[in-house]
């Protein structure tokens, strides 16, 4: 499974919502983008993933967000990005 965003778009999830990646999938967004969940969401990536986010992206989850990734997973944050989790 490959998720990938080009440049200058923006990856929303809605409140309640559910973000999974399965195992040996990859999750990358190109320059420029932005990665939001809502209220109430799970982003969750299974085993051998890798999340990765190129320069200028954010990746930002709203309150009561869970990010979570399994063991074997790498969640890479090139410099100059946020992660923020409020």
């Amino acid at each position: 499974m490959l998720v990938t965003t080009a440049p200058g778009c923006d990856v929303t999830t809605a409140p309640g919502c559910d973000v999974t990646t399965a195992p040996g999938c990859d999750v990358t967004t190109a320059p420029g983008c932005d990665v939001t969940t809502a209220p109430g969401c799970d982003v969750t990536t299974a085993p051998g993933c890798d999340v990765t986010t190129a320069p200028g992206c954010d990746v930002t989850t709203a309150p009561g967000c869970d990010v979570t990734t399994a063991p074997g997973c790498d969640v890479t944050m090139p410099t100059g990005d946020s992660f923020s989790v409020h």
